[in-house]
């Protein structure tokens, strides 16, 4: 890994330009198709060894957890080469670079093993190469082994990238702590030529991916991905390079300097496997169990990872629905003028009431008119009018056709001193005159400023 310099792993179409090594045609991670593999040569005849420790090392590098371990943690024997390469460091993934079939894991962790040499290009006796070691996780029960090894340490890392400025960090992880515990009881692989999966991308890395994925608490995929989700980088061509794999689920795993439970299966110990661990289960009978765990773990995080998307799709359905149906709603309102309609059968009681109100109305009148006919009016002689200050209707008699009615005209005043002043308006009963001797019993309502003499009487008799 490239310390020295700052990266991160969404411009990771860049490191062509500034890491040169990038531009090779065997980079990593790659997508393994189980049906596009070849059988595995004597180059997969393998056996691990590990010894237990009691601390490791711990930075952040471009957010990047990097875990080294002592010199004696552990190597990687290659049986027919006989050759062997240290176990050097770790790293942590989430979500997995690798994917088997199609799937990407929700964890990757790889152990790095070198012939010689530090994991650091920038050192001076850097060696290029070695042999890198994949073992994938999905989000499963919290106990087992796994969880406890990585529980020794992964509360203890570095939150700030160190940009290549922080020192390693001393943890303590126990007296029985070693990378055995990561591997899973069936230990067939796959195995292909490709990179390191992040710059400087140098080749001649052997890759070896464990086929069996293995169950890891939620607690610890949960602060991981808090901390570094997406420290991945996107899977690389295949090109012309072949896959290999391992059938063999006997791979020899040997721990030194303490017992463990990792330690499962001697090498060539095939006579082990379904024998009976010392809880009373066959290991065969336990590795189902935890299948059938992770199967479910992973639908569980399958929806939450997609529930957003669930919750989006249902709202826009819902949504249409309601259009559709308004839609729906106002076609039949205007295709059957239900708004007319409704204002027709509104206006009609409105109108009928109105109307029998006014024919009641009209019929109490005529009543009324029929049972109590108008009595005619007698007034007093002129010379009995008492002027008073207050205006008096008084129906004007009836005009005959020989004579035409008097109706307000302004009678002249000869004496105004004599008439007392006021503000209101006297209205004076005209009397019949000598020409009209018809006695008339219905008068009409006139109001009158001031009477208007008659040839047949004078200023005088009609005011004194």
């Amino acid at each position: 890994m490239s310390f020295d310099k700052s990266w991160n792993y969404t411009e990771s179409h860049r490191w062509k330009t500034h890491y040169p090594l990038a531009n090779g045609k065997q980079q990593s991670p790659i997508a393994i198709r189980t049906e596009n593999t070849n059988p595995c040569d004597l180059l997969c005849d393998i056996a691990f060894r590990f010894a237990a420790s009691t601390t490791c090392h711990v930075r952040v590098n471009n957010r990047t957890p990097l875990i080294t371990f002592d010199a004696n943690a552990g190597h990687l024997k290659y049986m027919a080469q006989k050759q062997i390469v240290g176990l050097r460091a770790m790293t942590l993934h989430t979500p997995s670079m690798h994917t088997i079939d199609g799937i990407q894991y929700d964890l990757e962790v790889i152990l790095y093993y070198k012939l010689s040499g530090p994991l650091n290009p920038s050192d001076s006796n850097y060696i290029p190469g070695g042999t890198a070691v994949s073992i994938l996780f999905q989000r499963g029960p919290d106990y087992g082994d796994q969880n406890a090894f990585l529980n020794a340490f992964i509360h203890q890392l570095p939150i700030n990238d160190s940009d290549g400025q922080q020192k390693d960090t001393p943890i303590n992880v126990g007296p029985k702590w070693t990378p055995a515990a990561l591997f899973p009881e069936a230990r067939s692989f796959f195995s292909y030529p490709g990179s390191l999966p992040f710059p400087p991308a140098e080749e001649e890395w052997n890759w070896i991916v464990m086929e069996e994925v293995q169950a890891i608490g939620g607690s610890i995929i949960d602060t991981l991905q808090v901390l570094f989700k997406g420290n991945q980088r996107p899977v690389q061509p295949l090109g012309s390079r072949v896959v290999n794999y391992n059938d063999s689920t006997d791979t020899p795993l040997i721990i030194s300097g303490g017992a463990s439970s990792a330690e499962l299966v001697e090498p060539n110990d095939a006579h082990n496997k379904g024998k009976l661990d010392t809880n009373g289960g066959s290991t065969d009978e336990k590795r189902r169990l935890t299948l059938l765990e992770m199967e479910k773990e992973r639908g569980k995080s399958w929806y939450k990872d997609r529930k957003p998307l669930f919750q989006g799709i249902g709202l826009s359905i819902v949504l249409l629905l309601v259009v559709y149906a308004a839609y729906k709603m106002a076609k039949h309102i205007i295709f059957n003028d239900l708004v007319n309609k409704a204002i027709v059968n509104n206006v009609k009681p409105s109108t009928a009431s109105d109307s029998s109100n006014s024919s009641s109305s009209s019929s109490s009148s005529s009543s009324k008119d029929k049972t109590s006919p108008i009595k005619p009016s007698t007034s007093p002689p002129p010379s009995s009018i008492n002027r008073q200050p207050t205006t008096t209707n008084i129906r004007q008699p009836t005009a005959s056709t020989s004579q035409p009615p008097i109706s307000n005209i302004r009678q002249p005043i000869a004496n105004t001193s004599q008439i007392p002043t006021t503000n209101t308006t006297t209205s004076i009963v005209q009397p019949p005159t000598a020409s009209n001797k018809q006695p008339s019993a219905r008068y009409n309502t006139q109001s009158i400023a001031s009477p208007t003499p008659t040839n047949n009487t004078s200023r005088s008799g009609m005011l004194r």
